[in-house]
């Protein structure tokens, strides 16, 4: 798959679709944002 980049006058590149990296997520950061969405869902659910 291509991607189409934008190149700044500075040099700098940037790629025109947007990307999701789910694989930088924390696995223990995840596990205690779903701890927290648990509560709040025992408490306004």
């Amino acid at each position: 798959m291509s991607e189409e980049k934008h190149e700044f006058k500075t040099g700098a590149v940037r790629s025109k679709l947007d990307h999701v990296r789910y694989d930088l997520v924390s696995v223990y950061a995840l596990a205690r944002l779903a701890a927290i969405y648990a509560e709040g869902a025992k408490k306004y659910g």
